[in-house]
This record gives C-alpha cells, structure tokens and sequence, in this order.
C-alpha cells in the first residue's frame, strides 16, 4: 500500500503540488504561515484547558472546576485573532523595515477597532475576526510603511532621541492615520449597505436536495476554515435548515449529528486523519510533536491547534486535501446510509463529543457506524498522505538544530522569516533600492565643493615645522562644513576612491607649487586608499604626480591597505620610493596593522593612533607607547604621534626618539594660504631654539 501510494504521489500529486508550492512560498504566504505558527504556545494551552475541561465534563466530574476550564478556554480562544494580528504584523515589519514591537501592538488596536466598529451596528464578528486578523496586517502595513516616509508625519527629527522614543514618535501620526482611514471605510461600508452579512445563510431546499445540500454545507465550512472564517458560525442558518429537513422530511438529510460523527472527524477538514497520517508516514519530528499535541482536542472534533499551528489556513499546500476530505467522507457515509449499513443519525448530539462515542450514539448504538467512522479515517489518511509526504520531503516547516555544549538552537525558520534570505525577489528589490539610495547620495556629492586643509606637524623639541597632512572636507551649498566620515562611505560605496584620490594628488601637486612660488618649502602627505594602491591603471598615474613633486609629497596608507598580496604591496613600496616619496602607516597599532609590517615592507614612518595618547593617562598606556619607541629607534623610522591635546599628553610622552606631532596643542587643521604665515612663525620659533642649543638637529 505505502509503494502505491508513492506512485500515485509521484504521478498525480506532485506537478500540481509543485505549482501550490510555489504560491505558498510567496512573501505574503509565508508571513501568515509564520506568524501563525509563532501562536503555537498559547494554541496548546488552549488545547490543554478545551481536553481537561472536556473530560471532566465527560466524566460528570467537578462541573464547577469543568465550567472553570471551558472560561479560561473560551477567553484564550476568543483573543487567539489578536495574538495572530500582532504575529503576522511583526513578520511582516521585518520585510517592510518597520520597527517591529511597534507594529506587533498597532496590527492587534486594529483588529480590535473592526471588532468594536462592527459591534456598534450590532453586528457579531467572532466568525470572521480570524479572517480581519490576517488580512489587516496585510493591508494597513504597507500604509504605514509609506506614510512613515514622509517628513511631515515624523514628530522627531532630531538625533536627540533614542531609536525607540524616535520611532514610536515618528510612528503617532501614520498610525493615527491609518486609524481613521479604517473607521472611515467601515462606516462608509455600512452607510452603503456593502459589508459582509453575518451569519451567512444560503438557502436551499434540503428535501429536494438532500445530497447536494450536505455537499454544499461541506464545501463551504471546508472553504471559509480555510479562509480563517468560522465556518459553523457563519454557516449556522444552512445548519438549522438541514436539521430541521431531517427531522421532518421522510428521505434522509444529513444533519449535525450525521457530519459531525462521520464526515467532519477531528474537526472541519476531516483533520483526525490529518494528525494520524502525520504520525505514521512523516519523518520530521517538528511534526509529528505537533500532530501528537493536537490528539486529546481532536478526539473532541477541536483542530484549532492544526489549523493555526501547523497551519493549515491560507496555507495552498494542504487545501486540496482539506477540502477532499471531508467530500469523501461525506460520500462514504451517504452509500453506507443508503445500502442501510448504518441507521439514519437522528439524535441532537453534542459536536465536541469523542469519536467514537459519538458515532456511536448517532446512530442508535450501532457498531457498524463506529467501523464506518474508521473507515472514514483511513480513507481520509489516504488523502492526505501524499500532501504530508511532500511537504515533509521538501522540508516545509522551520528546522531547529540543538546545539548542546552552547545550551542554544538554532532556529532556521526564525532566519528566514528574518531576513528572507532565499527569496530572490526581495533580494533585487533590496537591492534596487540600495542602489537608487546610493544614487541618491552621490547626487548630494556632486554638489558639494571639495577641498583640502593642512594640519601641521611640530617637533615638540625644537617647535620646528615639520610637514603636514592634506585632509580633504567638503562644502554644501549652503556652506556648511562636510567632515570625510560622512561622504567617504558614499563614494567607497559607488566605487570612487580611486577618482577621490588622483583629485586629491592633483590638488596637492597644485598647492605645492603655489607654495614655492612663494617660496615656501613644505612636504606633506596625502592619504591614499586601497583601492588606488591595487589598481594597476590609477596607481602608475598617482606615481607621475608624485614624482613631480620631487619627494615634498609622500603618501600615508590606511590599515586596509595591507590586507592583501605580498608582492603587490611590496612592489607599491618600491615604487614610491623610486617616485623619491615616502610610505607612512596610518593609525599605527589598531586595526590590520601589526608589527610583521615593519619587517616586510620597507616604510618610512609610523603614525601612531590617537587611542595610545589617550592611553597615557594610565602607566600601561605609557610603557606601550615607550616600547613602540623603541621599535622605531631600532629599525630606524620617523614617528609621527596624532592627537596630542594637552601639555600633560605631552609631558607623559617619551623623551628618547625625536617625533612629530599632529594635534591640536599645536594647530588644528588650516586653510592652504595660512600655511605660509604659519610656516613663518614656527621657522622663527625653530631658529631661537637652535641658537639656545645648536645641537638640535631634525
């Protein structure tokens, strides 16, 4: 049986499976079906309260504490649709880049405003609040996503404020918003005599049509479950009729006790075959835990657990055989009744009764309808088994790993439905969007004004004026100073370092001759970036710049830049030296930097980061800025100290290896025509020091 069964998956199910999987997989299915299944502890305990209550009752035992347990159950269940709202509505932010508590809360005031809207006209909405709870995350999301864009709907616009107290202020006026437009729609719906009617009540006549009838009682409740509608609460005006037919036609009717005990086993969607072709036929224990969870209530026809946890609703995966099942069921039943195996289900039975008992009673204590009620569920496990076989093949549900020596799991399903990481589509789209952002951004640098400042380099000895660093800024139009931190990242990110750099050379060799012209002789340093020194085309053009300036320009190299070959940094070395420039290691100590440096590459100076000036204000801090002295007293290269702000920084720095310092006890960073004044000065400084010691030598 299990190899024909293989077979008839293999040639029937699968293509048209694979095409509901497809739909399933599709970003709005799969944030219901997530957010559904996040609902799986409360699903439980309102399955736990439903089985004691159930039993106690069944047992005529302690009908206080039953009643009790029945309470507790009916209030899980009745704020399960507000729950499921703010689920769906948090996987959904996650796409949507919302922030994600905010919209977990907003989605279940939603539900909760269609409820009291709908009860204001008189109107029950328990069977369709399901239904509001899945779509209205759907729909008010993408409203509040666009509306969250504008300027004018955000109250703080300042960096002040907190990223929570900035988001939830920013979120006050779109979801005040999307709250009127809710009412204004409903009202308007009800003012136009448009709304859903509940109960939905199809008229025909059972004594007519008896079979087709039942079918059309199966077919529906089958369809609006799916949907997330309760279908025996909408469908209870077709249920009265058939009842009705039944006790008083001749012919047979099916009635609530027939579809109850034979055609609806374990709850709408014939769902007890569901849980057991699950158990016997699926190898994924997520499963098959959850399947064996869900047997105490679904011997009491309750599948809620199913329909959420596994789920079921809104899920294309399993609606053929949700629909199917309960068809064939019924069309089992309806032969037995006719070839008068069973007797005709006349009895007023409890739905919630067990299976078994039930079938049982209905129809007069004839055993024969119990072994029908089996067969019902064999046939039914038929069905589903080729549906629970793929969806267990192609591993449908979240994957957990139990990692034991870190006490942890690892929750893949959490991934994805986090970041969507296998969907295509949304990966362009995120895509797409980075690159109009970016375009966005570059469109803002383009009308920025570059242009580089000095900042000198004093020898702390003699007051000398060593060199300086070209730093570069920008100006808006408004004439606003724009610091590197902020349009750096830009153009790395749209790949023009390289052009920042040769402009950057350029500009200096510029600077520099305007300098001797006023016969002013000062070397300085340019910063240049990774992506110059690899590429072949831009760094030979950066060399022809730098031997023009005949060795007054040299270049400081970022950390980054010795993350790679060998050879070619070596070579890079090489090359500048030859161009009669220098090589200075930038941020010296953090970073990529590391002392298998300075014996690889031939380099000239260290620059040591501001963080080890600040360290001086401990002892460690200034035993490791001495020991980085004299590794640069042994292998002989400058040292250049960034950072320096006060005379106590100072006084705690070494006095065996003369340096350099850049910082701000001696000049911030200056306009390009100070520098000649400024060049002046510090000469004269320099040469009443000489004169008092003329051994001063740097």
């Amino acid at each position: 049986m299990h190899k024909n069964l293989s077979s008839l998956t293999s040639l029937f199910v699968e293509p048209a499976f694979a095409k509901l999987n497809a739909i399933a997989d599709q970003n709005t299915f799969r944030a219901i079906r997530e957010g559904m299944v996040w609902l799986l502890p409360c699903l439980l305990l309102h399955s736990i309260l439903f089985t004691i209550a159930a039993v106690l009752q069944l047992l005529a035992v302690a009908p206080v504490l039953a009643q009790l347990f029945y309470t507790l159950h009916e209030v899980l269940l009745s704020i399960i649709p507000m729950l499921m709202a703010g689920a769906i509505g948090y996987v959904l932010a996650i796409k949507k880049r919302l922030t994600l508590l905010p919209m977990a809360l907003l989605c279940p005031a939603y539900v909760y405003q269609v409820q009291a809207l709908f009860a204001m006209h008189e109107i029950k909405s328990d069977a369709f609040l399901p239904l509001v709870a899945i779509a209205l995350p759907l729909m008010v999301l993408p409203i509040l996503a666009k509306l969250y864009q504008y300027r004018w709907t955000q109250l703080s616009k300042g960096s002040l404020a907190g990223y929570s107290v900035k988001s939830a202020l920013n979120l006050v006026i779109p979801s005040a918003l999307v709250s009127v437009l809710l009412t204004l729609v409903i009202q308007l719906g009800f003012q136009l005599n448009t709304a859903i009617q509940v109960p939905f009540s199809p008229h025909i006549n059972p004594h007519a049509y008896p079979h087709a009838s039942g079918a059309l009682y199966v077919s529906l409740n089958s369809v609006l479950w799916f949907l997330g509608i309760h279908g025996a609460n909408v469908l209870q005006g077709l249920m009265t009729q058939l009842n009705e037919a039944a006790q008083a036609g001749s012919s047979f009717v099916p009635n609530a006790a027939f579809l109850g005990s034979f055609v609806f086993i374990g709850g709408s969607g014939a769902t007890f075959s569901l849980l057991l072709a699950t158990l016997l036929f699926c190898k994924n224990k997520t499963l098959r835990l959850l399947a064996f969870a869900s047997i105490p209530i679904g011997l009491f026809n309750v599948n809620e657990l199913l329909l959420f946890g596994l789920p079921i609703i809104l899920n294309p995966r399993l609606l053929i055989p949700f629909i199917a099942a309960p068809l064939l069921n019924l069309a089992i039943s309806y032969i037995a009744v006719e070839l008068q195996v069973v007797s005709v289900a006349t009895a007023k039975l409890d739905l919630n009764l067990p299976i078994g008992i039930n079938a049982y009673l209905a129809s007069d204590m004839n055993s024969a309808a119990v072994a029908l009620q089996i067969l019902n569920i064999m046939l039914g496990m038929c069905l589903y088994y080729p549906f629970i076989r793929y969806i267990d093949k192609h591993g449908n549900l979240s994957k957990q790993i139990n990692l034991k020596s870190l006490n942890t799991t690892y929750t893949q399903f959490h991934e994805e439905a986090a970041l969507y990481t296998y969907n295509p589509i949304q990966q362009a789209h995120l895509l797409r969007s980075q690159q109009i952002k970016q375009g966005q951004q570059v469109q803002k640098l383009s009308e920025m004004a570059f242009y580089l400042e000095y900042q000198p380099h004093i020898c702390p000895f003699t007051g000398k004026f060593i060199g300086c660093e070209a730093l570069i800024r920008a100006t808006d139009h408004d004439g606003n100073t724009i610091y590197p931190n902020h349009f750096l990242p830009w153009l790395e990110e749209a790949g023009l370092l390289r052009s920042l750099d040769l402009w950057v050379v350029q500009t200096a060799l510029a600077q520099d001759k305007a300098w001797q012209a006023l016969d002013v002789d000062v070397s300085f340093t340019i910063n240049v970036t990774a992506d110059t020194l690899n590429d072949v085309e831009a760094f030979a053009t950066l060399m022809t710049y730098l031997a023009r300036a005949q060795g007054r320009i040299s270049i400081e190299v970022s950390e980054k830049s010795f993350v790679g070959s060998f050879e070619r940094i070596h070579a890079v070395a090489h090359q500048v030296h030859a161009a009669g420039a220098k090589v200075y290691i930038d941020d010296f100590g953090i970073g990529y930097s590391s002392l298998s440096h300075l014996y690889k590459y031939d380099l000239d100076c260290l620059k040591i980061d501001r963080s080890f000036v600040v360290a001086l204000a401990t002892d460690k801090g200034c035993k490791i800025m001495q020991v980085i002295f004299n590794l640069a007293q042994s292998l002989d290269v400058k040292v250049v100290v960034e950072g320096i702000e006060s005379e106590e920084q100072l006084r705690k720095m070494p006095t065996n290896y003369i340096y350099s310092v850049q910082g701000w006890i001696y000049s911030k960073a200056i306009p390009a025509h100070e520098i000649p004044a400024f060049s002046q000065q510090t000469h004269q400084t320099y040469e009443l020091n000489l004169n008092d010691n003329p051994r001063i030598l740097y």
